[in-house]
């Protein structure tokens, strides 16, 4: 997966999202990956692990941006897992639905940040 085609990978394999992207992308000038994640992917993945919804598409999205290259990883870390790790009723069924390299990389993150 490359930062050029972040965007549009992530429409294609969570679909479920594109309501909310687009709803966002109304008034944004630009779709930029950390924003679009930041605004949209995360909220949603709150919501919606928060609320014990499927999205297991999501999470192995997750696991494959972790496998890319790093600037793909570094929208991971940013604009989700730095938010989520402060999702503290939720964080831990989080983690179980991560892969197993996005939960390391969760697991890092939240030392990091002293949690």
């Amino acid at each position: 997966m490359k930062y050029e085609n972040l965007i549009e990978r992530l429409l294609t394999a969570v679909p479920q999202i594109r309501p909310y992207y687009e709803e966002e992308i109304e008034w944004l000038e630009e779709d930029l990956p950390h924003v679009i994640f930041g605004m949209v992917v995360t909220p949603f993945l709150i919501k919606y692990t928060n609320e014990q919804k499927d999205i297991s598409n999501l999470y192995d999205f997750l696991e494959d941006m972790a496998l890319s290259e790093e600037k793909v990883q570094e929208v991971l870390v940013v604009s989700v897992l730095e938010s989520l790790i402060t999702e503290r009723e939720i964080i831990e069924t989080a983690k179980s639905y991560m892969g197993d390299l996005t939960r390391k990389i969760c697991e890092t993150t939240q030392k990091a940040y002293g949690y």
